[in-house]
């Protein structure tokens, strides 16, 4: 495979950064997040919100200065349950469920840097290296883009969920998909052409080696 697999290798590399990123997302670093929630200024009747943005990320949320514990796995609706009149509870336990599926981030981390490190084998290794680099590549490629899907549908089904639930008088909540969310596609993304490059460099040695094989007849 030779040269073939420094792209690959590059690429995984580049998802593990990708990773890396989103595990420190909020509430270790405010900066990446998976959902965000812009609260506005209300003033009406008994209820008196002061405006900020509600963060979520892998290992809880943050409400401007305020910060849930670091866990794996977290109730959505604590943090607006902050909100002064605004009492929402959701029963269903398979979105709570999902936020445990989160881990699967740093898992596609961790699996990315063992197929970085094998791929670095696979430069001066020979076919048979090629082909478990794309096989493992190719199998984290796959478990990434589950973990994206999970990423994704926890969250919008918790937005359509929060949609339904909240009415604050006089206000309206936006809320969106956050850049985190667009860092998975992205890390899921180049695993996938990763192991597209390494296909493709098994498929090129063995196209040169007939070359050569033919030239010294």
């Amino acid at each position: 495979m030779g040269r073939a697999a420094i792209p690959a290798v590059f690429l995984a590399f580049a998802a593990l950064v990708l990773y890396i990123f989103i595990t420190v997302s909020t509430p270790v670093w405010d900066k990446v997040n998976f959902f965000s929630i812009q609260v506005p200024s209300v003033n009406v009747a008994n209820i008196n919100i002061t405006p900020g943005t509600i963060k979520y990320g892998f290992l809880g949320w943050c409400y401007n200065d305020q910060c849930s514990d670091k866990s794996l796995g977290y109730r959505l609706e604590d943090p607006i349950n902050q909100l002064p009149g605004v009492n929402i509870t959701i029963d269903n336990k398979a979105v709570e469920n999902i936020t445990y599926a989160l881990v699967l981030n740093p898992v596609c981390g961790l699996l990315s840097l063992l197929v970085s490190l094998f791929g670095l084998l696979a430069i001066r290794g020979g076919r048979i290296t090629a082909i478990f680099l794309t096989i493992f590549e190719g199998f984290t490629a796959l478990v990434g883009i589950v973990t994206l899907a999970l990423n994704v549908a926890l969250f919008k089904v918790f937005q359509n969920i929060m949609n339904d639930r909240l009415d604050i008088p006089g206000a309206q909540i936006d809320s969106k998909l956050d850049n985190a969310e667009w860092l998975s596609v992205a890390a899921a993304g180049c695993l996938i052409v990763g192991s597209v490059l390494s296909l493709l460099g098994i498929c090129f040695g063995r196209s040169s080696t007939r070359r050569r094989d033919i030239s010294y007849v």
